[in-house]
């Protein structure tokens, strides 16, 4: 691999990743990353789209890189994890840990964060708004009492059984040979009030620049509230003149981003330069429409620079944009609150694997062998998790 990329971070899908992602990146990181690929050899296209985005990159200014390797490929006839890992040398490296109950609550819970576009002469009623957002979700605490073939059942079955996104750390650290120690982060250190401090100390280990002062309260903020609902784009239309509107949570909203995921479904290709160069040109504009900075304090409004003329000098689009803003905003904080009340919980995982006896104890042994290699270097940080030490004493008692 080119050496041209500051460090490596390693590990599972669900232990926080998003979160140090985005922290990360307000400090000007850019993340090199090979998403889900369904090929015959997805190392080899891993590899591919690594070598280019780190190739085609090399020039940019004001930003550092780094790999990001969280999905685990086998060594096999038909692919060669093994091989993918071999080829990256040696450098610093983040290996981020979580509790595995609490990640296994996680992956059942998450939903990528897609931008909607909502055409809003299509809307009759704001209220309508609500369907667009409403099947986002997935592993809400109702699916528990739902007939086991159905969604929550499958997704326990899926990410305790299959090694691909969840619970590998020690298959893919034996995998990168090259490397012989790792930065270990508990994912508590990088949550609420104690995520500044940590990457201020990251920042000094792995020489890049640190927070600045002004983000401490933002670091603070949890990075989920908004993530089935955000990021939201509204298309007016007056008088042949079209522009859009895109609500957003601030906690995303760095440096010159529009928005941290909106090149997630090109997170294959070359996608950076393209991104910057682009959200260069949004203008938050919250405070220019309503004299505020933000609502329920964190949702903000972006509009593209070549659209800013065109809502301001139009007396009639731009009341027409502030009343329907005034209507819509109030419904998204609903669904947020909605969203929430539903959220699993670790007592909810807990539960369902204590009656059914054989995906606990499949689970046991599952994760019995993610830990290995943390076992070994920080046993400390296993025993402070709460949830596994229950789920623990729990496969005690069915033994």
């Amino acid at each position: 691999m080119p050496p041209y990329y500051q460090f490596l971070y390693f590990g599972s899908h669900a232990t926080g990743n998003t979160g140090l992602e985005n922290l990360i990146q307000r400090c000007g990181g850019l993340s090199y990353y090979q998403g889900d690929v369904d090929v015959e050899d997805r190392a080899k296209a891993a590899y591919i789209t690594l070598f280019t985005l780190i190739m085609e990159h090399t020039d940019l200014q004001d930003y550092f890189s780094y790999i990001a390797l969280r999905n685990y490929i086998p060594h096999n006839k038909k692919e060669n994890g093994e091989k993918l890992c071999a080829l990256i040398p040696n450098t610093p490296s983040i290996y981020l840990v979580r509790d595995p109950i609490s990640a296994l609550k996680s992956a059942c819970s998450l939903t990528p964060c897609r931008e909607v576009y909502v055409e809003m002469k299509k809307l009759v009623n704001p209220e309508d708004l609500l369907h667009f957002l409403q099947n986002r979700g997935k592993g809400d605490k109702e699916d528990l009492r739902i007939a086991e073939t159905d969604t929550f059942a499958h997704l326990m079955e899926y990410f305790i059984k299959d090694i691909y996104y969840c619970f590998h750390d020690t298959q893919l650290w034996d995998f990168l040979i090259n490397f012989k120690e790792s930065i270990i982060l508990d994912m508590a250190e990088i949550v609420g009030d104690r995520a500044f401090e940590t990457i201020h100390t990251l920042a000094k280990q792995l020489h890049f620049p640190p927070p600045k002062p002004e983000d401490k309260e933002i670091f603070a903020m949890g990075i989920s509230e908004y993530q089935t609902i955000l990021p939201l784009t509204l298309e007016f239309k007056s008088h042949n003149q079209v522009i859009a509107i895109t609500l957003m949570d601030r906690v995303f909203c760095m440096d010159k981003r529009k928005y941290i995921f909106d090149y997630n479904s090109q997170r294959c290709s070359s996608y950076h330069k393209q991104a910057l160069e682009e959200n260069a040109n949004y203008k938050d504009i919250t405070f220019s429409l309503f004299g505020q900075t933000c609502f329920y304090d964190r949702i903000i409004l972006c509009i593209h620079s070549k659209d800013w003329a065109i809502l301001f000098e139009n007396e009639n689009l731009l009341g027409l944009v502030k009343k329907r803003l005034l209507e819509i905003i109030p419904l998204l904080e609903k669904q947020k609150e909605m969203k929430n009340a539903k959220k699993l919980t670790e007592k909810d995982i807990l539960e369902y694997l204590k009656s059914h006896k054989d995906l606990c104890l499949e689970a046991k042994a599952v994760f019995e062998k993610y830990l290995t290699f943390l076992a070994s270097v920080r046993p400390d940080i296993i025993e402070s998790w709460k949830y596994y030490q229950e789920f623990l004493a729990m496969c005690e008692e069915m033994s």
